[in-house]
């Protein structure tokens, strides 16, 4: 039986306007159009560059989807429901195996080796410095139909990780996509994106208190059958012992 990677947050924290259909608008987003929260408030308001935007938090249990599990562990599970959502993906006409270019450079500053991704050798030739840094490779990635469902450019290369979004659409106990990313300030934090807004309650930015103790609101994940009562899950978790060995 497949299982999907599953986190409860009891509370996520969102910077700024409401309405999320206007957030086109505002630019291209990590969480392509989904509602954009963090578990990290502080360190969210200084990636973003928020400043003095209002603040509200979430004020119930919400479900989401680890995409970090599935997209980056090597795992049986994982691998076997990443090869599930590129199936579906491809069917649907959100995703395409297709042959792009990278172009790779070293920055010798930071002493890491930065790759760029075109669709055409053309785009990848004119960003080379030379053709020794261009490699051609096949991939799935998004395609124009999912681009413009996220807000991206309809020809980025965009990993095929965002079909996740349209497929976890399709299990009504879930609330939105995890994002759990390292913690580096003023780079990136865990976060989230939800498919709906959520009950939020305005908070008072001022009264924050440090990121450190709010972390515990997202919880560690439990792999799920997908039309599992997720409430139920994480309720008979917590409601057994600590020495006792629970497989979910």
């Amino acid at each position: 039986m497949m299982r999907i990677p599953v986190r409860q947050a009891i509370k996520l924290w969102h910077w700024g306007e409401l309405d999320y259909s206007k957030k086109q608008a505002q630019g291209i987003s990590f969480e392509g159009r989904l509602f954009s929260t963090s578990v990290y408030p502080n360190a969210w308001r200084s990636i973003c560059k928020y400043g003095n935007s209002p603040l509200h938090s979430s004020v119930e249990t919400l479900y989401l989807i680890d995409s970090n599990a599935i997209f980056y562990s090597t795992a049986y599970p994982a691998k076997k429901l990443r090869q599930a959502i590129q199936e579906w993906g491809i069917n649907q006409g959100l995703l395409e195996n297709t042959l792009i270019y990278r172009v790779t450079e070293s920055d010798d500053e930071l002493g890491i080796d930065r790759q760029t991704f075109y669709r055409t050798a053309a785009e990848a030739d004119s960003n080379a410095d030379d053709p020794e840094q261009i490699d051609a490779l096949s991939l799935v990635i998004c395609s124009q139909k999912l681009n413009h469902i996220n807000g991206f450019p309809a020809f980025a290369v965009v990993d095929e990780s965002y079909a996740l979004i349209e497929w976890a659409k399709q299990f009504s106990g879930l609330d939105g996509i995890y994002w759990n990313d390292t913690l580096r300030p003023g780079l990136m934090a865990p976060r989230a994106g939800l498919f709906e807004v959520p009950k939020l309650v305005q908070e008072n930015p001022v009264s924050l208190p440090d990121d450190t103790v709010l972390k515990t609101s997202v919880s560690k994940i439990l792999w799920l059958d997908p039309h599992a009562d997720f409430n139920a899950a994480f309720t008979e978790k917590e409601s057994v012992p600590k020495e006792v060995s629970v497989r979910l």
